[in-house]
């Protein structure tokens, strides 16, 4: 699905316009963006939660130059996915065989 699908289809739900969902929709991912930005992270019940995780500086290798390289720390996004959207997805498979 994407943004258009997506914006058509709460449109229809909300009883708004397109152009109007699309406005709400793009401010709710903009300060769901910037919680995770500022390392607050974001939870929504039965979906999942999101956030940003430091992974330490390391070492890796270069295969072309063989040499070690120094690989600096990083902030990372992390999505987990609740247990209620798991089962979801789960049942969703089992009926589908």
């Amino acid at each position: 699905m994407n943004t258009a699908e997506v914006t058509k289809s709460l449109s229809e739900k909300l009883g708004r316009t397109q152009v109007e969902t699309r406005q709400i929709l793009d401010a709710a991912v903009n300060v769901l963006a910037q919680a995770i930005k500022n390392e607050e992270g974001f939870t929504y019940p039965g979906v999942g939660t999101f956030g940003v995780k430091l992974r330490p500086a390391r070492n890796g290798f270069n295969p072309s130059l063989k040499q070690i390289v120094r690989i600096p720390p990083a902030r990372a996004v992390f999505y987990h996915a609740s247990t209620g959207l798991k089962n979801l997805v789960n049942r969703q498979e089992a009926a589908d065989e």
